[in-house]
């Protein structure tokens, strides 16, 4: 009897501990977003407007969480407002065999990043060699200029070896 009882009172705590832990939460850790491994830091000495980059950054995450990838040698580019000089751009670049996508998350390091290598609140380009990616996040005045320019966005830098 005793037994039985016991039995329940640890299944009534495990039920509790259960209820009131969050589903995401893991012990382990493994969830934990990674950090980028950067490659080159390139930067822009202008500010960027911080609602027109949280705008630019949901749509592009929206685009992302829809199911939506960046094919191999590609890039993703989202302007926020739309079709304005003033503003953010934002574009991802990949530079993989295989199509990729991006996070929220991802975004928002190498908006920390920036901000660590930049100064707070500017723009720039981050590189990763291990991942293959480049992250643009720039005024849009800036991208339009390198648009007139026919400055490839995206261009795979040599050192990647993107296609052998």
């Amino acid at each position: 009897m005793r037994f039985v009882s016991l039995i329940s009172a640890i299944g009534a705590i495990l039920a509790a501990s259960a209820a009131a832990t969050p589903l995401n939460v893991t012990i382990s850790g493994i969830t934990k977003p990674k950090l980028i491994p950067v490659s080159h830091v390139f930067c822009v000495n202008e500010d960027l407007p911080y609602k027109d980059y949280i705008a630019a950054r949901d749509r592009m995450v929206e685009w992302a969480e829809a199911g939506h990838k960046i094919l191999m040698g590609e890039y993703h580019r989202v302007s926020a407002p739309y079709n304005s000089v003033e503003g953010v751009t934002i574009v991802v670049c990949n530079h993989k065999r295989v199509a990729d996508s991006f996070s929220r998350t991802e975004l928002d390091q190498v908006k920390t990043i920036l901000g660590e290598e930049c100064g707070e609140g500017k723009g720039g380009r981050v590189r990763s060699k291990k991942w293959m990616k480049q992250w643009v996040i720039v005024p849009q005045r800036y991208q339009r200029y390198q648009d007139l320019l026919r400055i490839e966005v995206c261009k795979c830098p040599q050192w990647y070896h993107c296609y052998d």
